[in-house]
């Protein structure tokens, strides 16, 4: 037999598992679901030694202190897109002399397109995203995100 008294609570219960499952979804931003990549490049430029012309997006974009994630879009600099590289990224804060205890998880996706998850920007200020390509090309980039 149920009492009065644990209907109200259950019915209570009830609602806050719906509204936590319901909070799972997303925008791709957090941790629900792919990241989501759109608008113009958030920043462009050479690599260190010229060989490689990046297109960097973030989700979300602009960056936030916490988890993020990145798209870069590899070309030669005569524009022809470049697969097959392998590309490692460290977050470093380079006013602090540090990085983060979390390794950035990369896959390439085809298209010279390679999409970098976890990367964990987890204070305020200046961070460099320290890449570096190898494979038929070599080089390195620093591209420098300031979070607020």
């Amino acid at each position: 037999m149920r009492t009065p008294a644990l209907a109200p609570a259950a019915a209570s219960l009830s609602l806050c598992l719906l509204t936590a499952i319901a909070g799972c979804g997303g925008d791709g931003a957090g941790a629900g679901g792919p990241p989501s990549f759109q608008g113009a490049p958030l920043l462009q430029m050479l690599g260190t030694r010229g060989a490689v012309e990046v297109s960097l997006r973030t989700s979300p974009q602009p960056p936030v202190r916490g988890m993020n994630a990145a798209e870069l879009t590899v070309r030669s600099p005569g524009g022809v897109l470049l697969d097959g590289l392998t590309l490692k990224v460290t977050p470093w804060m380079p006013d602090m002399g540090h990085g983060t205890s979390i390794t950035p998880q990369v896959t390439a996706m085809g298209g010279g397109v390679y999409l970098v998850e976890q990367i964990s920007l987890f204070m305020a200020g200046r961070w460099q995203l320290r890449a570096h390509l190898g494979g038929a090309v070599s080089d390195d980039l620093w591209p420098e995100l300031q979070i607020e």
